[in-house]
């Protein structure tokens, strides 16, 4: 119990009382329930009047307090220490019974409360935020603030997840949250609008930002994983460029997550969609159970294989990255221009067969490092003549490029269009071991009228090619191809002499070897073999 002073006069015809109190934070249960034992630190000295008005007007009480020894354990701007003053203001409404509860704390903080069979009806908290009128059955809190730490309001949050659970009275708590900027994982987010709720599944928070716009659940359960949905994520043209500040991340400390996004943007370029989930291990954390079409590939549509499958480990000092599984593509110039690689080929159809890893964080990837197996797999396409460029990416591209090939030896392809090379299937299994690309099986393109293939390595580290190249078409019809090899390459005379014994195979087909040799930007070519149209697997 708690001292209660009183002096009761009338003023002006009505009947009003004077009093002196101190208010318990616990008993403010009776008005909303509430742990407000965790958020108020201290009881309240207050003075008030009690006003009793007649039958045509509320009985009012009104009460004020300086707040002074009195300490709110909420983040800072709303929060305070018990040595600083604050004046509350609060007003009570009684028709008969209690009915509206209104006040405010400081300049910015309001509140407005209406109450039915001694319940909670509706209420409004509001901090900097022009007065809206709550829903009925709603608890809304709107605030207004430039900026926060996401992390201080945790402690409020489970204090709102433990009152919704286990509430007597039927309201939902719903924030209302403005803010002009805030600093998440990496990004800076500017002109936030969210809403905060209270769900069976989770509290659930939808939002809308510069970068992003969407919903994110984070459900009571620990062990269920926490949700977001984006409808758009827009990140920053050099959000990789940051990649030091990524420096601390352990995979093996991440939550769960399952995550989706509709689209995907780095910049004003769009990406596409892509969903996964993300389940941390003790070795470190595997993202599966990919879906979307992101720059072109298509995931998790191959449902009678293995899916595809990243897992970033961690032993605590190093790091390692390892992707397995199909990938669906429909144009890989979608793919490569994504990668920013000027256009040299595209396609209707295809599948990508990734086994490869590399020692390092995931966006640490590079031609030193990377190890295993890649399969390509495409159809329907054209391959367009392209520079190599400066760019070492740019410069293996090119030298896969048939294309270019057919332009060098001085091919005569009737499937050649202008600058285009058509073609209808495209094949071959990459091998990489720590800057050497091996064509284990050979690169094989076959075209409407004949077909070329391609094995060897391929040195990304000092950038020199040891391979070789072989074109098969039909002479019968285009016998011309011969006598410009043989003006174009004197070296293949003697061999073309020899091979003149084989006539009958000249009529059906025609295939030429060529050995390729050398730096890139200087590759020397020479004639192996007429007639060769088949490449050793490596």
């Amino acid at each position: 119990q708690q001292p209660f002073n009183a002096t009761i006069f009338k003023d002006k015809k009505q009947q009003q009382m004077a009093l002196k109190t101190i208010i318990s934070p616990s008993s403010l249960n009776k008005f909303v329930d509430f742990p407000w034992t965790e958020v108020i630190v201290g009881s309240i000295p207050v003075e008030g009047i009690l006003s009793i008005n007649g039958s045509d007007k509320p009985t009012t009480l009104q009460l004020s307090s300086s707040m002074q020894g009195i300490a709110l354990n909420l983040p800072e701007p709303v929060g305070k220490p018990s040595e600083q003053s604050r004046p509350l203001d609060m007003m009570l409404y009684f028709e008969p019974n209690f009915s509206r509860l209104k006040g405010s704390l400081g300049d910015l903080l309001l509140a407005d409360f209406y109450f039915q069979n001694n319940q909670l009806h509706k209420g409004l908290i509001s901090y900097d935020r022009s007065l809206v009128s709550p829903q009925d059955g709603q608890f809304l809190v709107a605030a207004y603030l430039p900026t926060t730490e996401l992390e201080i309001w945790t402690p409020l949050l489970d204090l709102v997840q433990g009152s919704q659970q286990n509430k007597a009275g039927n309201w939902d708590a719903v924030f209302d949250l403005k803010f002009d900027h805030l600093a998440v994982a990496t990004l800076d987010m500017q002109a936030i609008t969210a809403k905060v709720r209270a769900l069976e599944a989770g509290l659930n928070v939808q939002f809308t930002s510069d970068l992003a716009d969407g919903q994110i659940t984070l459900p009571w359960e620990e062990q269920q994983a926490l949700t977001i949905d984006l409808v758009k994520l827009q990140l920053p043209e050099k959000v990789l460029e940051q990649s030091s500040s990524y420096s601390a991340i352990d995979p093996r400390q991440f939550i769960e997550l399952d995550i989706s996004v509709d689209q995907l943007l780095i910049g004003d370029k769009s990406l596409g969609s892509l969903s996964f989930q993300l389940r941390p291990e003790p070795s470190g954390a595997v993202f599966n159970n990919f879906s979307g079409n992101l720059l072109g590939m298509e995931l998790g549509i191959f449902e009678s294989e293995a899916p595809a499958e990243f897992f970033w480990g961690h032993d605590g000092e190093s790091h390692f990255s390892k992707i397995v599984g199909p990938v669906g593509i429909v144009n890989i110039d979608d793919l490569l221009s994504g990668l920013g690689v000027p256009r040299v080929l595209d396609s209707q159809s295809g599948k990508l067969d990734l086994d490869l890893f590399w020692s390092a964080k995931p966006w640490a990837i590079s031609k030193e490092n990377v190890n295993g197996n890649f399969r390509v797999r495409l159809s329907d396409g054209s391959f367009y003549r392209s520079s190599g460029g400066t760019e070492a990416t740019l410069k293996v591209i090119s030298l896969f490029n048939f294309a270019n090939w057919t332009r060098r030896l001085q091919l005569d392809f009737s499937d050649v269009v202008g600058k285009n090379l058509s073609y209808n299937s495209f094949d071959g299994l990459l091998g990489f071991n720590n800057g050497i690309i091996n064509l284990k099986e050979p690169l094989k393109i076959q075209m409407p009228s004949g077909k070329m293939s391609m094995a060897g390595e391929f040195n990304l580290l000092d950038e020199t090619v040891d391979a070789q190249l072989v074109a098969t078409l039909p002479v019968g019809v285009n016998l011309p191809w011969l006598v410009g090899i043989v003006g174009g390459l004197p070296a293949a005379a003697g061999v073309f002499i020899t091979s003149k014994l084989l006539q009958k195979q000249v009529d059906r087909l025609s295939s030429i070897s060529y050995t390729l040799n050398g730096p890139w930007n200087d590759i020397e070519v020479s004639v192996n073999e007429i007639f060769a149209d088949q490449l050793p697997q490596q």
